[in-house]
């Protein structure tokens, strides 16, 4: 269900599997503390609009996170 966690283990081809379904939650807060701390936050005093390059920046590393193969999915 889109908006939902997973509770059932996924495996792609025979290949590649997920994380457990009970680490998702966890990990899946890790992420967010990631994105939302000091790695993607401007610096005070930088340049305006700085506070919307790092909005976009943090949209486009958790796609890539999540897309490129994070066992999350």
């Amino acid at each position: 269900m889109p908006g939902e966690l997973r509770t059932h283990s996924v495996v792609v081809g025979n290949v590649c599997c997920g994380v457990p379904a009970e680490d998702v939650s966890y990990l899946l807060g890790r992420l967010c503390e990631w994105l939302n701390g000091p790695d993607f936050q401007a610096s005070e005093g930088s340049v305006i609009g700085m506070e919307t390059v790092y909005a976009i920046l943090r949209a486009v590393v958790a796609h890539l996170y999540l897309a490129w193969g994070s066992p999350i999915w």
